[in-house]
């Protein structure tokens, strides 16, 4: 049975007793649902690490593309084509090459460090690369609409983080701020999108998630009227 563990848990409980037990029973099924999908260091898993640097990739990201991005991240994101570059993030799509057997587009991003305090934090706090690493690893082992991760990297002083980055594939698509502001105060979904945004929200509550930053610049439309999540690294 479905159910609602919200503000009045405490006077639910009191009338179903039954009901604590049924929370237990679903959380651990939530939790090892999840399980499989939120470890990094599995067989589809390729890990590396030196003192300056900590990498994880699935194998199926193009060797030489790996390689470029294991030596010098911040160069590929230089040549990649700039989408967004603000204090926060710098985002780039990468091509490679034409007439290669892998042609095809990734998306890079890059989280920036910011002032003293931000930097300091972040030396001992889990890299929002990692964190989207993973969450998007586990919302694409569920069947969610949301860019596979490929890659991340942190540079490292030893176990101390600083600058992360995260590669995903490339999904072209529309953001749904772009639908807002194009049909002013009515945004004109395809069907199919509006039944996908129906089952995200009832899937999340069904394994206890939350997206943590939902906004429409956090969903893309692709072409053929696909609803995608993005902007993992705030889900919890």
């Amino acid at each position: 049975s479905a159910f609602y563990e919200g503000p009045r848990g405490l006077l639910a409980d009191a009338i179903q007793p039954g009901r604590p037990a049924m929370i237990e029973r679903h959380n651990q099924a939530s939790d090892a649902l999840l399980a499989p999908a939120t470890t990094e260091h599995s067989p589809r898993v390729v890990y590396r690490r030196s003192f300056t640097r900590k990498f994880c990739f699935d194998p199926r990201t193009p060797a030489e593309l790996a390689e470029m991005f294991w030596s010098d991240p911040d160069r590929l994101v230089e040549s990649g084509t700039v989408l967004k570059d603000c204090e926060r993030t710098t985002v780039v799509r990468v091509d490679t090459a034409e007439g290669s057997s892998t042609e095809s587009s990734w998306l890079l991003k890059r989280y920036n460090l910011r002032d003293p305090l931000h930097t300091g934090l972040h030396f001992v706090m889990r890299s929002r690369a990692r964190t989207s690493w993973i969450n998007g690893r586990c919302l694409c082992s569920l069947g969610i609409s949301s860019p596979r991760p490929m890659a991340y990297l942190e540079r490292r002083i030893g176990p101390l983080r600083t600058r992360s980055y995260l590669l995903t594939e490339f999904v072209p698509g529309t953001p749904l701020c772009d639908f807002a502001r194009r049909n002013g105060s009515t945004i004109d979904l395809p069907d199919t999108a509006i039944r996908q945004f129906a089952s995200l929200w009832h899937r999340f509550g069904q394994l206890r998630v939350t997206h943590g930053d939902i906004k429409l610049s956090n969903f893309l439309v692709t072409p053929d009227g696909c609803l995608w999540l993005i902007d993992l690294d705030s889900m919890r």
